[in-house]
């Protein structure tokens, strides 16, 4: 139920955050400097999970190449930079970051899906 009294828009417990303070040319200090979001496809087979930040894109592919893009010089998201050794430590960084916020929400991080068990800097380690 969406509650429009007062200063509140949205139920504590969404991930998502109202964009009224935005619309009235606000910013929260508490802002958030990521996206992260997921697409499970046929449940079986893989669960697509990614972050997106000013500066980069993550996508985990299960099965298929994961994704890693510079928004900033490759806004269409033309080449991957996944693979490319020289961005180990911002892919790193982005999975780390992925997971922690997958285990803030309850969401489980740690699954049966063998292809989350295979995603680099697998989900474990936000518990480490």
């Amino acid at each position: 139920m969406l509650e429009t009294s007062g200063s509140r828009y949205a139920p504590d417990h969404f991930t998502g955050k109202s964009l009224m303070p935005l619309a009235r040319g606000e910013t929260p200090s508490n802002w958030r400097q990521s996206i992260c979001f997921q697409c499970d496809g046929v449940e079986l087979y893989y669960t697509q999970r990614a972050i997106t930040t000013k500066q980069s894109k993550y996508i985990f592919n299960g099965f298929d190449f994961d994704e890693l893009y510079n928004l900033k010089t490759d806004p269409h998201e033309l080449i991957n930079l996944a693979r490319n050794p020289e961005y180990n430590t911002i892919k790193s960084d982005l999975c780390k970051e992925l997971w922690t916020f997958a285990s803030t929400v309850d969401d489980t991080p740690i699954s049966s899906y063998i292809t989350v068990g295979l995603a680099p800097n697998r989900p474990r380690n936000v518990y480490e």
